[in-house]
Order: structure tokens, then sequence, then C-alpha cells
């Protein structure tokens, strides 16, 4: 069986390979397939899937969507999304938005703290998407801290002092608008979340999930088992990821997380089928 990685970041988001980049690196690497799964936007699908065909990489259109669950933020993966689909691109405008006005806000705050970041520093274009990780690397850079970790654990978290909140779709929204763009919605990282996963699961079933993230990297073998089973109970797809983010998660590579990951062909050729 051959590998794929059906969750990987670009420079459209928080990542710091290029669309271009991501589909030389995962062809070399020896993968057959990865979604590009970008937070909150389609922006670099096009560039990474004209690389990908010319390399003999299949590219499936993602996105990474922020949404609430009961007033906890929660990740959906959107699969073979239809990226000219007008309510998809609509909903990424509307977030983006939102995600504009907070970093402005956060900007000003890390001011405040002695932290002098401009957008400008932050290079990016108009489809990308800003994150606090491209915040925190600009930090890291300027020597404000030592690490990536430190700029959240200091700065950026949670509850930090230059931490800004802000609204996100509901989960109910987030899967509706992935089916009306001829997607596939699955669950991402659960474990991240700290709930009860079997309401949770229950709860986004019955909102219309497909699928839960049952291989990641930093999952023990009993929460692999757990995800499994409850695809099962609940009909749904697993599908599998790296969660790559380039330099900025180091250690961690496409297709093999810390070293031990690996996500067959099979569970995309099983995906596909549920789009016929």
């Amino acid at each position: 069986m051959y590998p794929v990685d059906l969750h990987v970041h670009s420079t459209m988001s928080d990542g710091t390979f290029t669309p271009k980049e991501l589909a030389f690196y995962a062809k070399a690497k020896g993968l057959v397939a990865i979604a590009l799964t970008d937070h909150d936007t389609t922006a670099g699908v096009s560039e990474c899937k004209k690389w990908g065909e010319r390399v003999g990489l299949r590219v499936i259109a993602g996105t990474e969507f922020s949404a609430s669950y009961n007033n906890v933020e929660v990740h959906i993966l959107g699969y073979f999304l239809d990226i000219e689909n007008q309510k998809l691109q609509q909903t990424i405008t509307k977030i983006k938005k939102v995600r504009d006005e907070r970093n402005v806000m956060m900007l000003e705050r890390l001011k405040e703290l002695g932290m002098e970041v401009s957008f400008d520093e932050l290079n990016v274009g108009d489809n990308n998407i800003i994150t606090r990780a491209n915040v925190a690397r600009v930090i890291v850079d300027k020597g404000y801290v030592g690490s990536m970790d430190e700029a959240f654990n200091r700065y950026l978290g949670r509850g930090k002092p230059a931490y800004i909140g802000r609204e996100f779709i509901d989960y109910t929204e987030c899967i509706d608008v992935i089916h009306q763009a001829g997607g596939l919605a699955s669950i991402a990282h659960p474990h991240i979340y700290k709930l009860n996963v079997e309401q949770f699961i229950s709860d986004l079933a019955a909102a219309g999930l497909d699928g839960i993230e049952s291989i990641y990297p930093e999952y023990s073998a009993q929460q692999e088992a757990k995800y499994l089973e409850l695809c099962r109970a609940h009909n749904l797809f697993p599908s599998g990821g790296s969660d790559f983010h380039g330099d900025n998660k180091p250690g961690l590579d496409i297709g093999k997380g810390y070293g031990k990951t690996y996500v067959p062909e099979t569970l995309l050729t099983t995906m596909e089928s549920l789009l016929l």
C-alpha cells in the first residue's frame, strides 16, 4: 500500500512550504497523494494541484475550518471541495474578515508589550490566512522569544497577554458548507479538545459529519483504536495525516509525523467511494 497524507499546511496559512514546494517535497518523500488543508482557505489548492500533476502527485482540495462546538473551538477538515463554490468562498471571506480584525488587535497588544510587529513582516498576500503561528514565527525571528513554544506559552496562547479571542462559525454550519461545496467533513485531532469524545462525535455525526481523523502523530495506540471504534459505531470514515507545517512544527515530517505515522492509500479510496 502506498502512503498518503491528508492533513498538510502551506504558506497560504501557517506552514513554511509554498504549495509548489509541498508538491515536490511530498513526491520526494514517496507519497502518492496529499490533501492541502490550510486553515480557513483554499487559496493554495490550484497551485499545488498544478505542480502535483507535473510530478505525479495527487492533490486533494481541502481546508481546515475553525468552528464552535458548545463554545469550544474545534477544527473540521473539508475534503474534495469544489473551490469555486460560491457558498464556500463566501464563508471563507467572512472568516478572513474576522481573523484580520483579530490580528490587528493582536499586533497592537504585542506593541504594548514591547514587541513591534507589522503586517509587512508577516509576509502575506491577499489570499493568505494569518494565524497566531505566523505571528509567533515573526517574534521568534526578531529575537523577542527563543522558540515557537515560548511564543505561545508566554504571549499568544489562550489566556496569555497577547491572546485575542474571535468568533467562530457553528460546527453545524461548517459541516453544511463543506457538503454544499461537494465535500466530505472530518473532525481533526479530537484528542485536543478535552471533551467527552463519545458525546462529541455523536453530536457531530447527527449534524452530518462524515469522518474522524483516526491516524495522527500525537495519538496513543489506545486513542487510535478508540477513534476507529467510533467510526464503526457512527458509520464514519477514518482519515489521517501528519498535520505538516514545515519548520513551524520542528521534527514533524510530511507523511511520517514524528516517525511512526503511516496513512495508507486505502483510506483515501474509501473516502472517494462516498462521493459516488
